[in-house]
């Protein structure tokens, strides 16, 4: 056996070194940093009037409709024909990171045939770090107007005990644009992938195209909003013209995997027996304020309950002692919750105001669901506040077990003196 044989034996003993791969995916700091920014557009106040008719000798009316800019984010409301003082009560959301304060653009316009005529703005900057604002906001660059706005930022956390309030919140709210809130954001890494077949092109998710290899890397960060976190699924598939392999992951796995992540090496259908990809999956539920408004009779937006029953009111308001008289004359056809009877009562607050002393009650009566009230509350209310306030109504079931439940219905009233109402829960 010659040296040469000796050296050539020895190369073929050496092995060949072992390629690692990371265990988890390392995603920057800013990974799964978003939250939903929420706008509630409710209404508008003194109006200018557009539409005049013959000639201008007779005042007329506006067709309202508002634009909502967010850099290069925008939406529109509906029009709401001929009223000075819609009611729009929609909603819309938007994602954006934690750390952007963008300024957002309302602006009002009245639809006409040709040109829409220009009905006022307002700018509104800090709305991340404000939180929460429910808030009147006058019009600029016009002579009146002032429009009813909720912007509250929606953070996210790791919680899965929160899951239920904010599903529940979906249920009580409607919305006249048919928006749905959202209970969650998605957050997908996707870093790489390993043993993935080579006969074409690899083209994930359509987004990023890489060049011929088995051992793609990707780095890259989504999110996906999530309005039923136990039916919905991510879907993921690699592949060009023909698919390579696919990946489905349930929203309700993340749902019973700790911190709400998957983070790992996941194996890939229809592609090769080794083939993978390493994703982070990362579940976070919105935690909306609004939540803590379920029950007390304030909550925006309130969805009616069909089929719950009515409640009798009488509203006036004497110029000359500047109250507002609410008689609470009745209820009928009271639903209950369980088999006993309900103990009902009346709860009133007066919005947007929503200190102690706007909150009234009647007396408790016990397992009647037609009980009779006949019970007098007076507010001390300015006039030229009157008609800018609603009357916030509540029936509810005293000896309810749990505090979620406890609410039979709600109603939103606007203030016209010298009215009966009956409104359905």
């Amino acid at each position: 056996e010659t040296a040469a044989d000796v050296k050539e034996d020895k190369v073929e003993e050496s092995p060949s070194p072992a390629v690692t791969q990371p265990p988890h995916t390392s995603p920057d700091l800013t990974f799964a940093s978003e939250g939903v920014l929420r706008i509630h557009l409710l209404e508008a106040q003194n109006l200018v009037a557009k539409d005049n008719l013959m000639g201008g000798m007779v005042k007329g009316k506006s067709d309202p409709y508002v634009k909502i800019n967010i850099g290069d984010i925008a939406f529109k409301s509906r029009v709401i024909k001929e009223n000075l003082n819609p009611t729009w009560n929609e909603m819309y959301e938007v994602v954006l990171s934690g750390r952007s304060d963008q300024d957002i653009k309302f602006e009002a316009f009245d639809k006409d045939i040709d040109s829409d005529d220009f009905l006022g703005r307002c700018v509104l900057n800090e709305v991340i770090r404000s939180q929460y604002t429910d808030q009147w906001f006058t019009l600029k660059d016009v002579k009146s107007g002032r429009v009813h706005l909720i912007l509250e930022w929606v953070p996210t956390v790791s919680n899965t005990a929160r899951l239920e309030q904010v599903l529940q919140l979906q249920t009580l709210q409607s919305y006249q644009n048919k928006a749905v809130p959202s209970a969650a954001l998605l957050f997908v890494y996707v870093e790489a992938a390993h043993s993935l077949p080579v006969s074409q092109l690899l083209l994930f998710f359509v987004i990023t195209l890489c060049d011929r290899s088995t051992s793609p890397k990707w780095n890259e960060s989504f999110y996906f909003i999530i309005h039923d976190p136990k039916r919905q699924m991510l879907v993921l598939s690699s592949g060009w013209d023909q698919p390579m392999g696919s990946l489905v992951i349930t929203v309700k796995e993340l749902l019973a995997a700790p911190q709400l992540v998957l983070d790992q090496w996941f194996h890939l259908d229809g592609a090769l027996p080794d083939s993978q990809i390493l994703l982070r999956a990362e579940l976070k539920i919105l935690s909306s304020k609004m939540v803590e408004m379920i029950g007390s009779g304030s909550l925006p937006c309130a969805a009616p309950a069909p089929g719950n029953g009515q409640v009798k009111l009488s509203l006036s308001y004497t110029s000359k002692e500047r109250k507002l008289v609410v008689i609470v004359h009745a209820c009928r056809g009271l639903v209950s919750q369980s088999k006993d009877a309900v103990d009902s009562y009346v709860s009133l607050m007066l919005l947007p105001d929503k200190s102690k002393a706007t909150k009234k009650k009647t007396a408790v009566k016990k397992r009647d669901l037609n009980p009779e009230y006949s019970e007098r509350f007076e507010y001390d209310l300015p006039e030229d506040e009157a008609r800018f306030r609603r009357l916030s109504v509540s029936v509810k079931n005293n000896s309810a077990s749990f505090r979620s439940r406890d609410v039979i219905g709600q109603v939103s009233v606007k203030l016209h003196p010298h009215t009966v109402l009956s409104p359905c829960l």
